[in-house]
């Protein structure tokens, strides 16, 4: 067997008549495709084991979230219609949660493509900033470069100049890599057990850490020696460890917390929304009773968790001042502006609409 993430929940070599044995070049580019369905890892590692199929990727990742091996890091694979690009290029194939439209797929997906890039930068850093320019010069590079196809999907190729950032982050953050422990520990909790937690994790051995509002979810399986031995409901929480669990119940939410709502745009997807709003969009799923694969709808009306509430503060300026000083840079961009203004206790929503019709300007 050759050279697979560690991420990886499991290991479906292709056949061989769909790879090229060996790379001619060193690992520099990273292509992210979509399936066009809806399929776990196991399914699009199997689609590949047929000897007919003459295609393949690296690594596949399911609508379930897990993470499958289909081609070593140091053979081509047959994916992108492009020999130099797949001899330069680690692949990935990720499942859609939606068929058709703008070929939708879930946070918990773009989550786990953006963590398997960087662990396979870690492992071949021959480039250390990855630069996606829309052409097959950049080192993320798209399917559609290279033929007629609508891969990777209009929603895939959107998020991409997102993902380019978080992996340079990341990398950048020179955050350990994942390991699996060689120990294995003993673990506290049993499966059936209904816990309590303040964080969860996309997968069992990831150092991602998503922090949801305190929540509850039953363990339903344990991986002893993992860095987050239980995974809760079946995967539609996550993965969480003895530390982030609590054993006192959910507690109501206390007097200096309020909730305003956002109605979900074209195009909007909880990690942006939790950007744009400064709120962590596990916070917002949580709230919202959404689970993995954390699918939102055009015009859906969502519960965003503020802290302390206008009226708890005093001496605020009115709504036009705090305009004004918007359009003087003095409250910043974006997640910065919106967090900053909810914690000064302003509406963060209501300014930006404001903003957005030029009052203050």
């Amino acid at each position: 067997m050759g050279t697979f993430s560690k991420l990886c929940d499991l290991i479906m070599e292709a056949s061989a008549s769909n790879y090229t044995a060996k790379r001619n070049s060193t690992i520099k580019k990273q292509t992210p495709h979509h399936v066009a369905g809806v399929l776990t890892a196991e399914q699009i590692g199997k689609i590949f084991q047929n000897p007919n199929r003459k295609a393949s990727a690296n690594y596949g990742i399911g609508i379930d979230g897990k993470i499958v091996g289909i081609v070593p890091e140091e053979s081509r694979a047959w994916t992108s219609s492009s020999p130099s690009n797949d001899h330069q290029a680690v692949t990935y194939e990720v499942s859609n949660d939606q068929v058709g439209g703008d070929w939708h797929i879930s946070d918990l997906c773009i989550e786990r493509l953006i963590d398997l890039m960087v662990d396979v930068q870690k492992r071949n850093p021959n480039t250390t900033h990855y630069i996606y320019d829309g052409t097959s010069n950049g080192t993320i590079t798209r399917h559609n470069m290279f033929a007629a196809t609508t891969c990777p999907g209009s929603y895939l190729q959107s998020k991409l100049p997102y993902i380019t950032e978080q992996v340079n982050k990341r990398i950048a953050e020179g955050t350990a890599p994942v390991e699996v422990p060689k120990v294995q520990a003993a673990t506290k909790r049993n499966v059936g057990e209904k816990v309590t937690v303040t964080g969860i994790y996309v997968a069992s051995n990831s150092t991602n850490r998503l922090n949801p509002a305190r929540t509850s979810g039953t363990i339903t399986k344990i991986i002893a020696g993992a860095k987050n031995p239980y995974l809760l409901d079946n995967g539609n929480l996550g993965w969480t460890n003895d530390g982030c669990i609590v054993d006192s119940a959910i507690t109501a939410p206390t007097t200096n917390t309020s909730v305003t709502t956002y109605t979900v745009q074209s195009g909007d997807c909880l990690s942006e929304i939790g950007a744009k709003l400064g709120v962590n969009w596990k916070e917002i799923a949580s709230l919202n009773g959404i689970h993995s694969p954390y699918t939102i709808y055009k015009g859906q009306k969502l519960k965003i968790p503020t802290a302390a509430a206008t009226s708890t503060k005093t001496n605020l300026k009115s709504n036009e001042e705090i305009c004004k000083e918007v359009w003087a840079g003095k409250w910043g961009n974006g997640g910065d502006r919106a967090y900053r203004l909810t914690q000064a206790g302003y509406d963060a929503n209501l300014i930006q609409s404001m903003v957005n019709k030029g009052i203050g300007k």
